[in-house]
């Protein structure tokens, strides 16, 4: 699992990433989970460019709720989550009731 976030300037509003694209693929099999979340600040300056995705897929992208819903269908009871860094979508998934942290 890997999630990326609204690339914001350093400062004040820093901690005030949102989560953008989330993305899940199982090590075994082909079976993918992707999402593209709209953004419910505006776009940071750099942004597009960290994401590699343009502005309009990004300001198109699917509210939050529908998202996680479709993620949670995606999950299966003993999927053991990973991922790499301190990717904060990562860290919510983790701390969300329910979810076991290996």
């Amino acid at each position: 699992m890997f999630g990326e976030a609204n690339a914001r300037p350093r400062g004040p509003d820093a901690d005030a990433r949102e989560l953008l694209h989330l993305v899940a693929q199982r090590a075994l099999g082909a079976e993918r989970f992707e999402a593209v979340l709209a953004p419910r600040t505006p776009l940071g300056p750099n942004t597009t460019l960290y994401l590699e995705l343009p502005a309009e897929r990004l300001l198109a992208g699917e509210p939050v709720a529908q998202a996680l819903a479709r993620l949670r269908a995606f999950l299966r009871p003993d999927d053991l989550l990973c991922g790499w860094g301190r990717s904060r979508a990562i860290c919510w998934f983790w701390r969300a009731p329910g979810r076991r942290r290996s």
